[in-house]
């Protein structure tokens, strides 16, 4: 159990970290889909928890991707204008 797949995502290597970019990235379009149609005070504190949360786990893994040279700048995605 294990394997190389749990070390790559343990050290944040390679591809692994554009696929975390991207998994976050849709991630954060979904997040903004649920506040669109929330209803009540609660459920949109809610989302933008989520999203606030979202954001900053991105901004992490773009941060690594950049030290390790494996993004560049298209994977930005600073606002919701750029959410899928």
């Amino acid at each position: 159990m294990g394997g190389k797949n749990t070390k790559d995502r343990k050290n944040g290597t390679g591809n692994d970290i554009l696929e975390q970019i991207f998994r976050v990235k849709n991630e954060l379009a979904l997040a903004y889909r649920v506040f669109d149609q929330a209803s009540s005070s609660e459920m949109v504190d809610s989302c933008i928890y989520h999203i606030n949360s979202l954001q900053a786990t991105y901004a992490h893994y773009l941060r690594q991707a950049k030290e390790r040279g494996a993004a560049e700048e298209p994977f930005f995605c600073r606002g919701r204008e750029n959410a899928i």
